[in-house]
């Protein structure tokens, strides 16, 4: 199966997601990412069929682009102090549990009524938990880390694709792993989110288009620049979609590498499948005088 490549001119902005959904249903905005289905939507965006039967059925749509890992945030003095059991126990314990405005949860999650406080954002969200105003906080876990403060967020990456790879190997059934070199900072937190949903993109093609059974991530570092590697062991790179490197995902994958003001190469591994390169650019971000 092969698909038209996208010609149009296009400009991708990033919006709190309340101020997205509104620009979606005044038609400000002609696609938005990462929208999960409910039948509230339906009339603003077109979903597939099997896009509507994955929160039913768990079964990933075969045009997914990537897989959200939804967690609870809690401030790190009372995660030894609250319990997990179930929704019914977080309930019971009157734990004040924040959601957000206009979001899709599991519908277990929605049965039990945990939500007491909502916001707009996700950046609103976490600074009230900081802030001691709720317990815990449901978020995408790479969104979570991304917002947080940069002395976390600095960990963001490497933990990120800890999560990724652990992630991946159990919902593909394949084998994944992680090869970081040394504990190199990568300074830009924004580069570091870059680089993971990069990471997480290879990973998908290499299993839907590529077939693959294996993928190895290695992470390289020094304190000026560096390289992320994703290579897998499936097919070949002119067997993968019929248009070379030219594909919506490597695409991506390139804006992204130059957003990081780096560089982007494909290679062909051996004895099989395909090995993808991000080179970025280890910048330092600039404090603002008076921040600590």
């Amino acid at each position: 199966m092969t698909s038209t490549p996208w010609t149009a001119p296009y400009e991708i902005k990033f919006f709190p997601w309340s101020r997205a959904w509104l620009m979606a249903q005044k038609g400000a905005a002609d696609v938005v990412l990462s929208v999960s289905y409910n039948a509230e939507r339906e009339p603003y965006l077109y979903y597939t069929e099997a896009q509507k039967a994955f929160s039913e059925t768990g079964r990933l749509p075969p045009d997914y682009l990537f897989v959200s890992e939804y967690v609870f945030f809690v401030m790190k003095k009372n995660a030894d102090r609250f319990r997990f059991e179930s929704y019914e126990q977080i309930k019971a314990d009157g734990l004040r549990v924040g959601v957000n405005r206009g979001y899709t949860y599991h519908p277990a999650f929605l049965e039990a009524k945990l939500g007491s406080q909502e916001f707009s954002s996700a950046k609103e969200g976490l600074e009230a938990l900081i802030a001691g105003e709720i317990d815990l906080y449901p978020m995408d876990r790479t969104v979570g880390l991304g917002l947080l403060p940069v002395d976390i967020g600095e960990l963001g990456l490497r933990a990120g694709l800890e999560s990724l790879v652990s992630r991946a190997g159990k919902l593909f059934g394949i084998e994944c792993v992680l090869e970081p070199d040394g504990e190199q900072e990568i300074w830009d937190p924004e580069v570091g989110m870059h680089l993971f949903y990069a990471a997480q993109e290879a990973i998908a093609n290499a299993v839907r288009h590529g077939k693959a059974k294996r993928v190895i991530l290695r992470l390289r570092a020094n304190a000026y620049r560096g390289y992320l590697a994703i290579e897998d062991n499936g097919r070949g790179l002119s067997l993968r979609s019929g248009r070379g490197d030219d594909g919506a995902g490597f695409r991506t994958m390139r804006f992204r590498a130059e957003a990081c003001d780096g560089w982007f190469k494909i290679v062909d591994s051996q004895p099989a499948g395909i090995t993808v390169i991000l080179g970025f650019k280890n910048r330092r971000v600039e404090v603002e005088e008076g921040e600590t």
